[in-house]
């Protein structure tokens, strides 16, 4: 009975921590088809967190917390290119694409720098919802977390401060920043 009591409780948590992680995916390319065996390296703060080797389609899927990375992309006879502060989302499958440039007539050690940009549609957008980047909030005029989620549609404040989402009450409203409760 304890094994087994035991062995719920083991299952119940790898499935937790399986849920907080989220997915970056892509593929790498060049001008007419897809790259394989390219190297995908995800750093954060100068540090490898996670990499990958594209497959046969040229399609890379590393799964990570939420949170800002910087990608760096190499293949050989190509132009390495890195993307810096690369939002991912929790719960969303982010999607972050490259075209590489042919190295020929390239110096060698150079390296192409692009920032990252929050995506005009959603690819991943099955749900209602609404996620907003740090710029963004410091964009917004207030800095409580109420006023912000109330900015959002289908969500309303009430004078204690409360917020409804789509109806529901305050108790069944949730917050998550960062992949956090």
């Amino acid at each position: 009975m304890v094994r087994l009591l035991l062995l719920t409780f083991a299952m119940l948590f790898s499935l937790g921590v399986a849920v907080a992680q989220t997915i970056l995916q892509g593929t790498v390319r060049d001008d007419t088809e897809a790259l394989v065996g390219a190297t995908v390296k995800v750093t954060k703060g100068g540090d490898i967190v996670r990499g990958s080797i594209t497959d046969v389609e040229g399609n890379y899927r590393i799964t990570l917390d939420p949170g800002s990375y910087d990608v760096e992309i190499s293949y050989t006879g190509y132009q390495v290119q890195r993307t810096e502060g690369v939002q991912v989302l929790s719960n969303k499958l982010n999607t972050l694409d490259f075209t590489m440039v042919s190295g020929s007539g390239l110096e060698l050690g150079v390296v192409e720098i692009t920032s990252y940009k929050v995506p005009l549609i959603n690819k991943d957008g099955t749900e209602s919802g609404n996620t907003l980047t740090s710029e963004q909030i410091k964009q917004i005029a207030t800095r409580s977390v109420t006023q912000i989620v109330a900015s959002t549609a289908g969500v309303t404040s009430n004078e204690n401060g409360d917020v409804n989402i789509k109806g529901g009450r305050a108790a069944s409203t949730n917050y998550y920043i960062d992949g956090v409760r």
